[in-house]
């Protein structure tokens, strides 16, 4: 069966082709198998309670308004709901990192703060010594010294280099958008989602099912083609999930998001352009099976590559299902003609 299908690349004057305009209706459905499906774990809002405090330990939260602002991201989902089955230490500091995480996006959508080199060392586990710097860079230094301790130093320098990828992304995605904010006009879909597709933040995500599982993939599964096509497909389906959950919030704070991009490229309706993008998303989530089928296989079905599969797919249905929950995120949008659209995750055989 070919991967690459037309439906699930965005190629502008062949979208169409390939993706026939669905019944408009009031409903989107985003499809999961139904193997995939997890309950958050155990700890979560004893975990959340931690991160708060860490937090303000920190100096990252001060105020009752940034207060608020934890208490909207659900941080307790945010993190247990990805690791439903991890130790609860491990799923503390993942918890912990996700949450820094968004907080300091907040800050640099909008300005660089230049501190990417050290922000590199730091979650690589370098210095051992504090070096000082801000409350934000303080928690990265902090959590790449939990990480050192247990994680190789291959382990380490992957995740850096990984996260050190996402913020250098975020000065293109702010230039999309200012040039977006000053001319009325969005980009195409498709450099909408290749922006996304890093901008999402999801490769440094997929090494902490390694972290959580105490188990590390090994070089060859790492190099091989079939997983570098299930990150970057795995990407892509983060970066459309979080445009459809972030739809409400992006068209309010005029940020760039996927579905008015099709719209306005394709001179369809918000709503259809949102039935568009679900499809985009279950044609991922069929490609990525796919993908597994031929990894396993090539691991000879080792008993450790299955457990990060499961990982894997608590991953990624976890953090669908936080988006869908968060007060960040909405699950319910308004469209053009006043109607409301609603964003639902089915579990499928």
């Amino acid at each position: 069966m070919e991967l690459r299908s037309g439906l699930g690349r965005l190629a502008p004057g062949s979208l169409l082709k390939h993706l026939p305009k669905s019944k408009i209706s009031s409903e989107v459905i985003l499809n999961y198998p139904r193997s995939w499906k997890v309950d958050s774990h155990p700890s979560s809002q004893a975990m959340e309670r931690d991160t708060l405090a860490w937090l303000q330990g920190l100096g990252v939260v001060t105020t009752q308004e940034e207060i608020e602002r934890f208490q909207k991201l659900t941080v307790g989902g945010y993190g247990g709901w990805p690791f439903p089955y991890a130790p609860e230490e491990r799923v503390k500091s993942i918890m912990r990192f996700l949450a820094l995480w968004i907080f300091y996006d907040d800050i640099i959508e909008e300005r660089d703060d230049g501190i990417q080199e050290q922000l590199r060392e730091a979650i690589a586990g370098r210095p051992e010594v504090f070096p000082g710097g801000s409350p934000h860079f303080r928690g990265w230094w902090e959590l790449g010294q939990t990480y050192r301790k247990v994680m190789s130093p291959a382990w380490m320098e992957r995740h850096a280099e990984r996260y050190s990828e996402w913020v250098w992304s975020t000065r293109s995605e702010a230039e999309l958008v200012q040039r977006y904010r000053a001319s009325g006009r969005l980009h195409s879909a498709a450099r909408q989602l290749a922006c996304r597709t890093v901008a999402v933040g999801m490769l440094p995500t997929i090494d902490f099912v390694e972290y959580a599982l105490g188990w590390e993939l090994p070089e060859t599964l790492l190099a091989d083609p079939d997983m570098k096509r299930l990150e970057t497909v795995t990407c892509e389906l983060m970066a459309i999930i979080n445009d459809v959950f972030g739809f409400s919030k992006d068209r309010k704070n005029r940020w760039a998001n996927l579905i008015p991009c099709l719209a306005e490229e394709f001179h369809v309706p918000n709503e259809e352009a949102f039935h568009w993008t679900a499809a985009m998303h279950n044609a991922r989530i069929r490609e990525i099976e796919l993908l597994e089928h031929r990894l396993e296989a090539k691991s000879g079905r080792d008993e450790g590559f299955k457990r990060w599969l499961g990982g894997f797919h608590a991953l990624i249905y976890g953090l669908a299902r936080w988006q869908g929950m968060a007060g960040r995120y909405r699950n319910l949008h308004e469209m053009e003609d006043g109607q409301r659209l609603r964003v639902r995750i089915v579990e499928t055989e």
